[in-house]
């Protein structure tokens, strides 16, 4: 069984291991910090037309000075967001779990989707190029699916043709992005014989 590390905050790193425990991996969480509400005070709520929250936490925390912004609309990215969102009594105009469906929609019918997993095939950097090539000379278009904060969705995984792993712990889906970015960068240069990968 794989020995994980899961570096996230709390409370999301406790329940983040016990994913990865149903997935048969051995977790271990270790928070490197707690989300803490500092003071602060809300605009002027007339001066906006929505409010868009990327985290549960922003409502737990917000505090009594959410009040003035209820008159506004709520984009919450992910369904955990906007259940939180209602519960505060806010409006909930959008939220970001539809966003799958539509973002799987996009993606061409024979492109190989390719979830990134703690679970999945681990490459090189020059292991990773080749398969990108491989695919390129096969004209096929690639998906690359990074979860949220809660990782990726059956839909997602019932979709996807492989899986990849970025690293043998876990990392917050920025950060993941970030990494794979470079790594896609990196691809690249290999593939074109230029001097960047060392």
């Amino acid at each position: 069984m794989a020995l994980v590390l899961v570096l996230r905050p709390e409370p999301g790193a406790s329940a983040t291991a016990s994913r990865a425990r149903e997935l048969g991996l051995n977790a271990i969480a270790v928070p490197l910090f707690t989300v803490e509400p500092i003071q602060w005070d809300a605009p002027e709520p007339s001066a906006f037309d929505g409010l868009l929250l990327t985290s549960a936490n922003a409502v737990r925390h917000g505090g009594v000075q959410l009040d003035p912004l209820r008159s506004l609309k709520v984009y919450a990215v992910g369904p955990a967001t906007a259940e939180a969102a209602l519960g505060a009594g806010l409006d909930v105009a959008v939220a970001g779990e539809g966003g799958v469906d539509r973002l799987l929609a996009a993606i061409p019918p024979n492109a190989q989707v390719v979830t990134c997993e703690l679970t999945g095939r681990a490459m090189s950097s020059e292991q990773f190029a080749q398969w990108l090539q491989a695919q390129r000379e096969r004209a096929l278009d690639v998906g690359i699916m990074i979860g949220g904060a809660f990782g990726l969705g059956d839909v997602v995984r019932r979709r996807a043709t492989s899986s990849l792993s970025l690293a043998p712990w876990t990392m917050p889906h920025e950060l993941a992005r970030l990494v794979l970015a470079e790594q896609l960068y990196r691809a690249g240069t290999i593939v074109r014989g230029e001097p960047y990968h060392k």
